[in-house]
């Protein structure tokens, strides 16, 4: 004997069915704007003979994205960056503020991880070092890029929490200086 499942059972399975196989919908879909923030923590020690040296560096972003597109965002975002250093006898400490615009495209998923990269460019402000003082007043400018990946794991449907990694560069003269950062915070949708 065969035994026939009840309306109810049917009903049941038919919107469990229809709940798992509908995808979650990016943010773009429903708000078109991203507020986040995140830090990033990072310590550099490094020996040279009997001397050592010793940088940590914390990095705090402020974003605020707009969607363009269904899955595309462009991100203006201020990234302020703290350094403190020991250097033999040497202490002391530093700045870089990162004047930025990202484009960040998001991937659909079925789940509440949303996958992104990001691909950004702009510009970064510090203190100029002199041969009088480590660091005066006076403030350089120069070039950046930076490229990176991340998850944003939706808690609500307008609460995530994002991380991401950048490979950082700015430009050094001729040459380039690089910096890996990993970032973890979180993003408001409005």
């Amino acid at each position: 004997f065969l035994s026939q499942a009840s309306p109810e059972d049917e009903a049941e399975k038919d919107i469990l069915t229809t709940i798992e196989e509908q995808p979650l919908k990016t943010q773009a879909k429903k708000y078109k704007w991203e507020l986040s923030t995140a830090a990033s923590l990072s310590i550099n020690k490094e020996k040279n003979g009997p001397y050592r040296f010793t940088e940590t560096v914390i990095s705090i972003p402020f974003r605020i994205a707009y969607c363009i597109d269904k899955n595309l965002e462009i991100e203006p975002e201020i990234n302020y960056w703290s350094e403190r250093w020991d250097y033999r006898i040497y202490h002391g400490s530093d700045w870089k503020l990162f004047l930025l615009v990202n484009l960040v495209a998001n991937f659909n998923t079925s789940h509440r991880i949303v996958p992104f990269v990001l691909l950004g460019a702009g510009m970064m402000k510090f203190p100029e070092e002199s041969e009088i003082e480590p660091y005066n007043e006076w403030v350089e400018t120069k070039f950046c890029l930076h490229a990176g990946a991340g998850l944003k794991l939706f808690a609500t449907k307008r609460v995530a929490i994002r991380v991401e990694y950048r490979l950082m560069g700015y430009s050094e003269n001729t040459e380039y200086d690089f910096q890996h950062k990993i970032f973890t915070g979180i993003s408001l949708f409005f």
